[in-house]
């Protein structure tokens, strides 16, 4: 009985010495992809390196509000021009409050930057919102002090100072914390480590919501625009 052969298989058409640089190429897309897979994307890199802000630390993207918001306690400091005011006087409008001093090195002039650009953002309704800073530091910062330092920002901002003693009475009300630090290589006497958040205090004088360091001026502008009703 005679068997017959198979068919001869057809040749292939790729030549051989094209097969380990076809298998070379597939392999350098895949490490390709991997490689872009593990890299953090541009946005991630651009807030970790924001200024102020410590490596991978996001920029807030909203504040926290406080539910329902808390009556605050009245006080009495005095302004840049030496004239004694009380939050109860900025009743009737909001009122962002930031507590820094004007010896810092960073944080507070960004801080009352944004502060000021959520102004500009506003507009005609600007002149509706009380922005106020709240000195850490009143051994240093006296009312003249204060007023040229604020008016960098804004000839509307209203700065207030008084004796460390009092501002430590005012600033649990907020959950602020502040003290000395001498810091050696620099040329100031010393420092002053301070919470950073900008607070919102409704027309009803209640803490209505905290940012943190960072928020972005618009974000202030959309919520005071809200509380405004406009």
């Amino acid at each position: 009985m005679q068997h017959k052969s198979s068919p001869p298989l057809p040749k292939s058409s790729t030549p051989r010495w094209l097969v380990p640089v076809i298998l070379g190429a597939v392999l350098l897309v895949a490490i390709a992809v991997v490689f872009n897979a593990m890299q953090p994307s541009r946005a991630t890199q651009e807030a970790s390196n924001a200024p102020g802000l410590g490596g991978g630390i996001p920029i807030p993207t909203s504040g926290t509000r406080i539910e329902p918001p808390r009556q605050l306690n009245n006080f009495t400091l005095t302004n840049q021009d030496g004239q004694p005011i009380s939050l109860s006087d900025f009743a009737g409008k909001p009122t962002l409050i930031y507590f820094g001093y004007t010896y810092c090195p960073d944080v507070c002039p960004t801080s009352l930057a944004d502060m000021a650009r959520a102004q500009k953002l506003l507009g005609d309704l600007g002149t509706e919102v009380n922005f106020v800073m709240v000195s850490v530091d009143g051994e240093r910062d006296t009312s003249d002090v204060l007023k040229r330092y604020i008016g960098n920002f804004s000839e509307t901002f209203v700065g207030l100072t008084a004796p460390p003693s009092e501002i430590r009475k005012i600033a649990p009300d907020y959950g602020v914390f502040f003290q000395k630090n001498q810091v050696a290589g620099t040329s100031a006497a010393y420092l002053v480590d301070h919470s950073t958040a900008i607070y919102l205090v409704d027309p009803q004088g209640r803490l209505h919501t905290i940012y943190g360091y960072g928020i972005p001026p618009t974000v202030l502008e959309q919520d005071l625009r809200q509380m405004l009703g406009g």
